[in-house]
């Protein structure tokens, strides 16, 4: 690993002097505030000193960096490295290694060695594992499975944990194995058998693969291979593990036992889907089992009940079910699968995101399993996509179309503004004269091929008679202000039914995230008329998934809609509250109706959009010193969006 992206981060703070909060950090980096943390956390190596200080107003260069070389590779990647070759040194000796042995062989001293099997004991803890001290002797205890599953996460950590595990970085790890020629084996076996795995999930199964064929080389065997992905035996996932063991056994000169095998069969399972364009749904079916396509519609069912989203249609639910299985696998495995863009996601797509969490509660609540926040990512692209697939069209722009009349002119025009705008505008009207009354136009813009005096400039886009692709530019230019105008109108007769004076604090005086809570859950009660656990429903739902982003503004509320009339609680803070380890400066607690979903749709989405801008949070607390002030400026906040 060059360190690269730690190395921009220190160059751009080095060159930008003061306090930098993790999002601002991002915007600048085109990476995502969690990498930001993550840049941080390596720079700040636990063996030297502190390159990058953390303060109340956000990061900035800290002393010990500004005197050092900028060029110097980050301490933080030589730590995720080193931690990776110590942990590989002791899993593959027979007996306890010494510390003074590790010191040398690493070329580090002593003190560093100990400070890297302190940051594996996270990870050991996780997987039912403990790194043992004899003396100055370390040896790592556990069952065969979940030392593998240490290297893992150990090869997976010296890597960047935001981005996708590359074959260049398995390839650095095991260069005496040829990444790519396994990769090419294994993905035509897949292939052969009627499964596919994508680029998220490819390189991690070659990943387990690698290190299984590399503990097997050295001796250290599977006694027994865990459970089988479900009752039914599924040709697919035995001839798949036939393929690859035998391939590999091959290669390497190694021999898979029945229990490797089937661990086998359980990787692949995990990780792959039925071959794209072979989903057919009794297929899918007889793949996952009908139970399973059963609950992923009652769930898709009760998801509409509660957030208007019709989504339960067989090709969704045969989709959906496929990726639902891969992730149960998954679960009952430990086995999560690190999604990189999760945290986008949260921020970027909140409805889409809140959706995904809502599905994923209740499935873990159908099957006991515990979903992971990434895999919960991966369901909001599932449902994320199929929204747009599906997105209301009741909203569309309507069109006046003006064209003299001459013969077929404006009906030709009509045919062509419609294959062009799809489902964005709706030609609603056609005038064929030369001389239109402005009065007499019901469209929200008017496309014409001749001025019209007294009609708004706004609303008006001149075209030629043969509609150039310019013009059809132009045209399509126009719609999306339209549409964002119509929305901003539509969310601002919105908001004042959303905030009541009696729900807006000011720099209340609160400990922390829970007692915020308990006294905002109160002023709800009181003005909302919310039910009396409402305070453990947005509890429950804070522990799904933390509601808290960009290190500056939270916005908790409840799965599900239980407040009789919708409305927000507001607390702004001139310091930062800690929100369960995250600074915020702004908390608005929403208590949502069911009466009110058609606004949760409208509204949630670009409420949240607005303030995943930090600097727009800040406005807010600065500016919003009354309820007034502050809905005034959110009000400007979100017609600039």
């Amino acid at each position: 690993m060059t360190g690269e992206p730690q190395q921009r981060l220190l160059v751009w703070l080095g060159t930008h002097p003061g306090a930098w909060t993790s999002a601002e950090l991002a915007a600048a980096l085109g990476v995502t505030d969690r990498s930001i943390r993550n840049y941080v956390n390596r720079l700040n190596a636990p063996d030297g000193p502190d390159l990058i200080q953390r303060t109340s107003k956000g990061y900035r260069l800290s002393s010990a960096s500004a005197t050092g070389p900028l060029t110097a590779e980050p301490a933080g990647s030589r730590v995720s490295e080193r931690a990776y070759a110590l942990l590989r040194r002791i899993l593959t000796s027979p007996e306890p290694v010494s510390i003074h042995d590790l010191a040398d062989e690493l070329d580090v001293s002593e003190s560093t060695v100990e400070n890297s099997l302190r940051r594996l004991s996270p990870a050991t803890g996780r997987l039912e594992v403990a790194i043992v001290r004899s003396g100055d002797r370390v040896s790592v205890q556990g069952r065969e499975a979940d030392q593998r599953r240490l290297m893992r996460v150990a090869i997976t950590d010296a890597a960047d944990p935001d981005g996708m595990l590359g074959a260049d970085r398995l390839q650095a790890a095991y260069p005496s194995y040829d990444i790519r020629e396994i990769r090419r084996h294994v993905a035509q076996a897949l292939i052969a058998n009627g499964l596919y795995s994508n680029d998220y999930t490819l390189n991690p199964l070659i990943l387990d693969l690698v290190i299984a064929v590399d503990r097997i080389t050295d001796q250290y065997t599977l006694s027994e291979p865990g459970s089988l992905p479900d009752a039914r035996t599924d040709p697919r996932l035995g001839g798949a593990a036939k393929d690859v063991t035998e391939y590999l056994g091959y290669a390497y000169g190694i021999e898979f036992t029945p229990a490797e095998t089937a661990a086998v069969a359980l990787l692949i399972a995990s990780k792959t889907t039925l071959l794209r364009g072979a989903t057919d749904h009794d297929l899918v079916v007889e793949h996952v089992g009908a139970e399973l396509v059963a609950l992923v519609r009652r769930i898709l069912v009760k998801l509409d009940d509660t957030y208007l989203v019709d989504l339960a249609d067989d090709a969704f639910v045969a989709n959906l079910a496929l990726h639902t299985h891969n992730l149960l696998v998954r679960a009952r495995a430990g086995r999560p699968q690190p999604n990189p863009l999760a945290a986008t996601i949260r921020s970027t797509h909140p409805l889409v995101h809140e959706l995904a969490v809502f599905f994923a509660r209740e499935l873990e609540h159908e099957t006991g399993l515990s979903v992971d926040p990434d895999e919960i990512g991966f369901i909001a692209f599932h449902l994320g996509s199929a929204l747009a697939k599906r997105r209301d069209i009741g909203d569309r722009v309507t069109i006046s179309l003006v064209a003299p009349s001459y013969h077929d002119l404006a009906t030709q025009l009509a045919e062509r503004l419609a294959a062009q705008l799809g489902e964005r505008a709706l030609v609603s009207q056609v005038i064929e004269t030369g001389e239109p009354e402005v009065v007499e136009l019901t469209g929200q813009l008017v496309v014409t091929l001749i001025p019209i005096p007294g009609l708004h400039p706004n609303r008006r886009i001149l075209v030629s008679p043969l509609l150039s692709d310019a013009d059809v530019d132009v045209i399509d230019a126009q719609v999306r202000i339209q549409h964002r105008r119509n929305t901003w109108m539509r969310l601002m007769s919105q908001l004042h039914e959303l905030f009541h004076d009696g729900l807006f604090f000011r720099s209340p005086v609160v400990e922390g995230r829970d007692e915020l809570l308990r006294l905002l859950a109160d002023a709800m009660r009181e003005h909302t008329a919310v039910p009396d656990d409402f305070l453990d429903q947005v509890l429950d739902r804070e522990e799904l998934s933390p509601t808290a982003f960009n290190d500056i503004v939270a916005i908790p509320h409840t799965l599900g809609m239980p407040a009789e009339r919708t409305s927000i609680a507001v607390a702004t803070f001139e310091r930062p509250l800690d929100w369960a380890g995250t600074p915020v400066r702004l908390v608005l607690l929403v208590a949502f109706s069911a009466q009110d979903r058609n606004l949760f749709r409208d509204t949630f989405d670009q409420l949240v959009i607005t303030l995943t801008e930090p600097a727009n949070v800040r406005r807010l607390v600065e500016h919003g010193r009354t309820l007034g002030d502050f809905l005034a400026e959110l009000s400007r906040l979100m017609g600039e969006e």
